[in-house]
Order: C-alpha cells, then structure tokens, then sequence
C-alpha cells in the first residue's frame, strides 16, 4: 500500500504512445507535433497484492486537478523559422468536451492465471505458470460531486492474453479485450478508451500484441457502451525459416499476424502483418520487421514497413501509400 501525489504532465492516452525523442525529432525536423499532453494536480491512495498464484490484484483511489496546455513555441528547424503546428488536442477529438476541472476516480483490476504449480526448495517455493490463459478485469469509476469533481463515467473492460507453445511448429500468442462504457455523464479526454496506437512509425516497447502498428493517433477514441480488441500473433520460430539455408544460419524466424478493433459498423479498424523476427548478431537479437496493411471503415487501406526493437527504446521506419513518414 502507499500514497502517492505531484504535478506533472501527461499523455490523453495513459498508455503513452508517443515516445518524448521521437515527438521532439519530428517536431523539429518535420513540423508534426504529434504528442499531446495536459497537466494536472493528483493526490492518490492505493493497494496492491500479488499472492505467487497467478491471482493478483489493485485498488486505487485518487484525486487529480486537470489542467489543459497550449503550445508555447513554434519553431522548427524544417523551415528555420515559426511554422503552424496543430493544437494541443487531438484532430479527431476537437469536438469532445475538454476544460479545467476536477475528478474524482477509483478503479480496481484483478488478473488470474489458472494452474499454477509449485516447485519447492529448503529455503524458498518457485512457482511455474500453467497452460491457461491469465484474465483481467478493469473497473474505473468517475465519482461527481465530491471536491468539485465533474467527473461521471463507469467503464470497464475484461480481457484474456496466453502464449502457447506449439513446439515444432512454432509458438501461438493472444491478446483479446472487450470493455466499454456502463454510464458516461461526464467523460473528458483522458477518461475515453484510447488504443494503444502507433501511426508515425516508432515502436513503442510492449505494443506488440497489445497496441496497432498502423492506427492513426486518438482516430479510434471513443466512449462507446461496447467495444472489442483483438492481437493474435503466430511465430514460426524456425518452421519455415530452418529450411532456406541462408537464414538457417542466420536464425531469423519468420511470423504472422492480425490487431483489430471493432466499436460498430461506422468504427472499425484492421490491420494485418507479416515479418521477420530476431534479426541481429550474436546475443545482440531482438530487431523484427513487419510489412503491414490496414483496413478501416472509411475504406481506406493503408500499407507500411516498420523495424522495431525488442529492447527498452526502439527504432521504427516505415512508409505509407509510397510517403515516407
């Protein structure tokens, strides 16, 4: 258990999409301002338990003070002087309610993963995971009234993620979620469900099976009663790849997949991908590439390449409709 509290500033979306390096590089050398952020007061209080099970849970309560930001400089190195860089709000959600205000929130999550078992030594207890999947549950509530608070939502989410071993034939990952929102009187940016989004080619660590590769920033933010996130992955781990005596040597493993989201008819998004992955030298592995290419409900379609790093920062270049982002 503990407290927390301070003033800093945030991303609208909580999974922090933008790496801060990336946003500054193509500030400066580009004119695209992509990250947006507010600033707010929080003073929180929460707990936390992990019983080596494979149940786990948290409960937090806190108090924030929202305070939205507007751009201080426009200057960029592109055209050596002041540019127009878009505003401190998503394009796509100008027209969501944003101002100075108050929020109470209190939200729990709790995860299980099924089977685990035991392997017991003199001096300690080693637990192994089982072969089911882990499931969560996310509740947030925004509670008015209180301290001012104008805050009024239910939201909620359940998801189940596993990794499956197929031994010779590879291994199998998922990620699934649907959630949605129960009440929504008062929802302002930072409260709407948000994707883990990536449009301008920077990998962010752990998006793979969990966030889109080629889903435009805050295009897919919404407050819907229901929605639904799919990631599925299918590594070959050599099926394919151990037969082409180049990259037999080399290692490389070749592998497939799909991330999709689907609110309605009129908000739906798709993008399917096929790469190779540990691509390095040596114990320096870890580089993948994908080719990707994305459906969505406006018809669009759009195709790209993107290089990733599995290590704490990553590097990503990739081209979109023969542009280069």
């Amino acid at each position: 258990m503990g407290v927390e509290g301070g003033k800093y500033v945030f991303q609208y979306n909580p999974q922090n999409p933008i790496p801060e390096l990336y946003n500054t590089i193509t500030t400066l050398f580009y004119n695209q301002n992509y990250m947006k952020i507010y600033e707010r007061w929080e003073g929180a209080l929460f707990f936390k338990k992990n019983y080596g099970n494979g149940l786990k849970w948290d409960v937090k309560t806190s108090f924030q003070q929202r305070l939205p930001l507007e751009n201080t400089t426009t200057y960029s190195w592109k055209s050596g002087g002041d540019v127009d860089f878009t505003p401190n709000i998503p394009k796509s959600l100008q027209g969501v309610l944003w101002e100075q205000h108050n929020a109470i929130l209190a939200e729990g999550n709790i995860s299980y993963m099924p089977g685990f078992t035991y392997s017991k030594y003199p001096e300690y207890t080693m637990p192994h995971a089982g072969k089911w999947p882990t499931f969560t549950l996310h509740y947030e509530k925004g509670i008015p009234g209180l301290l001012s608070s104008k805050t009024d939502f239910d939201k909620w989410r359940f998801g189940i993620e596993q990794a499956i071993s197929l031994k010779i034939l590879g291994a199998l990952s998922y990620n699934m979620g649907i959630g949605g929102f129960l009440n929504k009187n008062y929802v302002s940016l930072p409260d709407m469900m948000h994707l883990y989004d990536n449009s301008v080619g920077a990998l962010p660590p752990g998006l793979y099976l969990h966030g889109f590769e080629l889903a435009p920033y805050y295009q897919y933010s919404n407050t819907e009663n229901m929605y639904y996130e799919a990631h599925v992955e299918y590594n070959l781990l050599g099926l394919l790849t151990n037969k082409i005596p180049l990259l037999r040597q080399a290692r490389w493993y070749a592998l497939i997949g799909t991330n999709a989201f689907y609110a309605n008819a009129n908000d739906y998004y798709t993008e399917a991908f096929i790469g190779i992955d540990n691509i390095g030298f040596k114990i320096m592995r870890g580089i993948r590439v994908d080719f990707v290419k994305s459906w969505d409900n406006n018809n669009i379609s759009n195709t790209a390449i993107r290089i990733g790093l599995k290590f704490a920062s990553s590097v990503t270049v990739s081209t979109s409709n023969g542009e280069e982002w």
